[in-house]
């Protein structure tokens, strides 16, 4: 079994990605999901960003390991 180098930065990446997504559906759809009114003030729609931003970081570690 080989060791495959890990980046930190990109794992943290990955995450912060993943925590967009999260925020976007709580903050935007809380209503739609929970079934009654969302008293908090914050907004936050720009979860689209998360998901390109973790495909984009899995395709950088794809090109890392193949080449």
């Amino acid at each position: 079994m080989s060791k495959t180098k890990r980046f930190i930065e990109l794992d943290a990446l990955r995450g912060l990605a993943a925590f967009a997504v999260v925020l976007c559906h709580y903050t935007t759809r809380y209503e739609e999901l929970f079934g009654h009114e969302d008293y908090s003030y914050i907004g936050f729609d720009y979860g689209n960003l998360g998901v390109n931003l973790f495909f984009y970081d899995k395709r950088i570690c794809y090109l890392y390991d193949n080449y």
